[in-house]
């Protein structure tokens, strides 16, 4: 036998074994698909068996609760004199607390002057409130 018929028939045989590892492959394959269809259908088959056992309850329905607002309704129209103060003086950054605080305190007087009075003497309140 000649070098080149032995590298001839190593050739083929090395061939003819690729291809019977690729045939050997697909059939694993293919054995391993079956088992995951047959491993999923019996799965599901008993979880179908263990809701059929169980009863089903339907869950107790909740009291329904009245709803409550959490900030007072707005009215209708313009806001008032005290609202207007509050958000420019919020608005100036002081602290809404100490804001409602002052408006609060100021009574009547939120009614009959002006703004821009309110707000220059809440600026000087605030102002000393919030350097003690």
């Amino acid at each position: 036998m000649t070098i080149r018929k032995a590298s001839a028939k190593l050739l083929s045989a090395t061939l003819v074994l690729a291809a019977a590892i690729v045939t050997l492959m697909a059939g694993l394959t293919r054995l391993v698909a079956s088992l995951a269809v047959w491993l999923a259908v019996g799965v599901e088959a008993h979880v179908a068996k263990a809701r059929a056992a169980t009863p089903r309850t339907e869950p107790a329905a909740a009291p329904r609760q009245p709803l409550t607002l959490v900030s007072p309704p707005r009215t209708s129209g313009a806001p008032t004199q005290a609202q207007r103060l509050t958000t420019s003086l919020v608005g100036l950054g002081f602290p809404a607390p100490d804001v409602r605080r002052f408006v609060t305190g100021l009574g009547t007087r939120v009614d009959h002057e002006g703004l821009e009075q309110l707000i220059r003497d809440g600026l000087r309140a605030l102002s000393l409130a919030a350097a003690m």
